[in-house]
């Protein structure tokens, strides 16, 4: 029947920006979960799961994304969906993006995700959209279409993240066990990642993120963690992603703020990735 629903993982999220959210997913799935992660305008965003009549489950503490996802894989189960759409709380889908992304899973049977091209609002560059699939080493979590039984099947989404890397590491851990992850690149997603901030250096534009603290010691842990386990997976470059690492340093240092705290979180989730047991 290839039922799909959407799962959409808050934390106190910009009611107008999840409203259209809501709006531009509503016609293409056949229903929508959303999984709060305590967020503390829960009232205004259980007023839109009414508005819309989609289900929701309230979580009274952060979880995590892992966590959460876990939840909604949980559910599409139990409700007998066959894919699940994963959206962050502040992406506007294209209209008949999930369509479009299902076409994916016909190259293929091994495929367990299909997602688009990614295009960050907060970057000058624009992505042309293509007709062309192409088989990828891993896709963020934000419009990627995955078939349930296979995500289930590996064991779901790794818990112990919390935040960061999480699509990294089901990617990985799918294509371990012999599944495939493909992008259509006729599918655009307008995505916001971070709080990117454009910057010159030199001869050329640099971009900083600027992440909390917080969420800069788990972008730290969790991408040694998960570069120490999959290290020998084709696809996966180890120096490529040990240089991209110490020069998000380079940009705390050069273009952020809270500089200090940042790059002592950097150092404590190195050493943290290192000792987690993979």
């Amino acid at each position: 029947m290839n039922r799909v629903i959407a799962i959409i993982v808050t934390y106190n999220a910009d009611i107008e920006r999840l409203k259209n959210n809501l709006s531009a997913i509503i016609e293409q799935v056949d229903d929508v979960l959303i999984i709060d992660n305590g967020s503390t305008n829960i009232k205004d965003i259980q007023k839109l799961t009414k508005l819309f009549d989609f289900m929701i489950t309230a979580n009274k503490q952060n979880r995590g994304i892992a966590i959460a996802l876990n939840q909604g894989l949980e559910c599409a189960t139990l409700h007998g969906f066959e894919y699940a759409l994963t959206l962050d709380q502040d992406s506007i889908s294209a209209k008949g993006m999930v369509e479009e992304l299902k076409k994916g899973f016909l190259k293929n049977d091994n495929i367990a995700i299909v997602g688009p091209e990614i295009q960050d609002l907060n970057k000058d560059e624009r992505i042309q959209s293509s007709d062309e699939f192409v088989y990828v080493s891993s896709l963020i979590t934000s419009g990627s279409l995955c078939n349930v039984a296979k995500l289930k099947a590996v064991g779901g989404f790794d818990d112990r993240l919390f935040i960061d890397c999480v699509d990294f590491e089901i990617c990985w851990r799918l294509r371990l066990n012999g599944y495939l992850i493909v992008k259509n690149k006729n599918v655009v997603l307008n995505h916001t990642i971070g709080k990117r901030t454009k910057n010159r250096f030199i001869y050329r534009n640099v971009y900083a993120l600027n992440h909390n603290a917080t969420r800069v010691y788990y972008m730290a842990r969790n991408r040694i963690y998960i570069l120490k386990k999959y290290r020998g997976l084709q696809g996966v470059k180890f120096p490529k992603e040990l240089f991209g690492l110490f020069k998000r340093c380079g940009g705390i240092v050069l273009y952020e703020s809270d500089k200090y705290n940042k790059i002592i979180s950097t150092i404590k989730g190195i050493r943290d990735g290192i000792l987690m047991d993979s």
